[in-house]
């Protein structure tokens, strides 16, 4: 697969390459650069791993399949965790929500748990 399924276009640019051509005469050809940040996952008996990567692929034409230039992993590191609870030592973050009527308070590992569970059911549903 030249490109995982979820991925987000973060740049693009035109390109010029000059091949030469088994005739001997020299040819341009214009194609599209893309950066994406992609995600993909392994799964196996004990736990489903996103990755995240960094993909540049090439287009030579609206109706072509892209072709991979450059894949690499992105790092993700887990944050410093403070004393209370906060990521880079600062205290946690907290965002009222109001569901119903009533207001209640959801940190952002709540938020981050969400996020992880639907990407989980998009991947296993696929």
């Amino acid at each position: 697969m030249a490109v995982p399924p979820v991925a987000v276009v973060l740049d693009q640019q035109m390109i010029q390459r000059t091949s030469k051509s088994s005739d001997g005469d020299w040819k341009k050809q214009a194609l599209l650069e893309k950066e994406l940040f992609a995600l993909s996952c392994s799964v196996n008996d004990v736990a489903l791993t996103i990755h995240a990567l960094d993909v540049t692929v090439v287009v030579d034409s609206p109706a072509s399949l892209p072709s991979r230039e450059k894949c690499s992993m992105v790092p993700l590191k887990a944050p410093f965790e403070g004393a209370n609870g906060g990521m880079n030592g600062e205290p946690a973050p907290k965002r009222a929500k109001i569901e119903n009527g009533a207001v209640y308070v959801e940190d952002n590992n709540d938020v981050l748990m969400k996020e992880v569970e639907t990407l989980a059911k998009i991947f296993t549903s696929a």
